[in-house]
């Protein structure tokens, strides 16, 4: 919720959750439990956007209006890099502001996370999908 009131594409990460409850599903056998925990999952986001940003349901002419004017292909935002792009830049801004230490150790928790196919760290995983939109 605090993610799409930042940046709208962040709305992306609705699906990593959705992954999410249907992998605890799966593991745990128990696929009634998508529906109820999907609807708390929407209800979640809505609920944390309204705490963070309530301007965004309160002043819906205004929110309108400024999505349509940042959707044109040429704004203060759209840089053109296209995805590969915006990772790349996201990736070096990272390594030049974290140093090698932390890079090495950012590298060793992905490496780590596939080889454990640890649960709690997809929605991490977002980042390297929707951080580049």
């Amino acid at each position: 919720g605090a993610g799409v009131t930042i940046k709208y594409p962040a709305a992306i990460m609705g699906i990593m959750v959705a992954v999410v409850v249907v992998i605890a599903a799966v593991r745990t056998q128990r696929w009634r439990l998508i529906p109820a925990h999907g609807a708390l999952s929407v209800a979640t986001l809505i609920g944390m956007a309204f705490v963070v940003s309530p301007v965004l349901f309160i002043n819906y002419g205004g929110v309108r209006d400024a999505i349509v004017n940042e959707s044109r292909p040429t704004h203060l935002g759209a840089d053109g890099l296209g995805w590969t792009g915006n990772a790349w830049f996201y990736i070096d801004s990272f390594l030049r502001s974290a140093g090698v230490i932390v890079g090495i150790a950012a590298l060793a928790g992905v490496v780590w996370s596939v080889y454990r196919h640890s649960l709690t760290s997809v929605p991490l995983w977002t980042g390297a999908f929707c951080g580049s939109c």
